[in-house]
């Protein structure tokens, strides 16, 4: 049986590049929408969602695109 089946993987540079652009858009258009005075917006389900909470998502996508499994 292989032993190393569950062992979790290394992100690849361009997964890390996707999750880093991504966090990036987050945070650019959370930052944008507070600057402009908004601090919600509605989502599908017509519930508000705060948009400092996402650029605190889009923080978390950077701290998993630039940390190192071991």
């Amino acid at each position: 049986m292989n032993r190393t089946a569950n062992k979790a993987r290394d992100l690849t540079l361009g997964q890390r590049l996707l999750i880093a652009v991504v966090g990036l858009g987050l945070i650019a258009s959370g930052i944008i929408n507070v600057v402009r005075g908004r601090l919600h917006y509605l989502t599908y389900w017509h519930a508000p969602m705060f948009f400092p909470f996402l650029i605190l998502i889009g923080i978390l996508f950077f701290a998993v695109a630039f940390t190192r499994r071991k």
